[in-house]
């Protein structure tokens, strides 16, 4: 079996732009905006000529040759009582949206009823996480970016950790304090999240 990379792609119009390449998977993180649910993993077929489908988003041409198609993974979709779970093969692709509490964080349960206890969906500790605010949900003068903060339970749970920083004070701190612009708050209270987990 060979091994492929795997390279991301904010949307379909961003995957559209990417070098293809015959030994890559590309995890592209929505449709339109990053968190919308509407991405998914494709390959590059460089033979194929079908008719691009952007509405579902099964065929995606490239702007870089004219012969050749992105394709999506075929996967299987459930939706769960707090979140999506994408399934291919073995993979799993868990979508949850929420709000962070008042520490900037949100906890999302990896099990198939939304319980603390309830069947894992994942049984080792996924590999990917992506964290991004929902389109819209923050001031334009906030940056807001999120990362794993802890997996628990036999990886029934996970907690993520939602950061925000000013775009003006960064822009100040860098002149007035040189290096020192790493400084960041919680995002705040119920600021819409999105979380994107893969593993197996």
């Amino acid at each position: 079996m060979k091994n492929v990379a795997l390279t991301t792609a904010s949307t379909i119009a961003d995957l559209k732009n990417k070098a293809v390449e015959s030994e890559v998977v590309y995890l592209v993180v929505g449709k339109n905006t990053i968190g919308d649910s509407g991405g998914g993993l494709y390959w590059w077929d460089e033979s194929s000529t079908a008719d691009e489908d952007l509405i579902y988003g099964n065929v995606i041409a490239s702007t870089q040759v004219t012969t050749g198609r992105f394709l999506r993974v075929n996967t299987k979709n459930i939706t769960l009582p707090h979140a999506v779970l994408q399934m291919n093969g073995g993979a799993k692709t868990v979508i949850a949206n929420g709000t962070v509490n008042a520490s900037g964080e949100i906890t999302v349960n990896f099990t198939y009823d939304n319980t603390t206890n309830g069947t894992a969906i994942f049984t080792q500790q996924p590999w990917i996480a992506i964290c991004t605010p929902q389109p819209n949900s923050v001031n334009g003068n906030d940056v807001v970016f999120g990362q794993v903060k802890a997996y628990a339970n036999s990886f029934k749970q996970g907690t993520f950790a939602f950061s925000r920083g000013g775009a003006t004070t960064l822009s100040l701190s860098i002149v007035t304090t040189g290096l020192n612009v790493l400084g960041v708050r919680p995002a705040a209270s119920g600021t819409p999240v999105s979380v994107m987990v893969i593993g197996l």
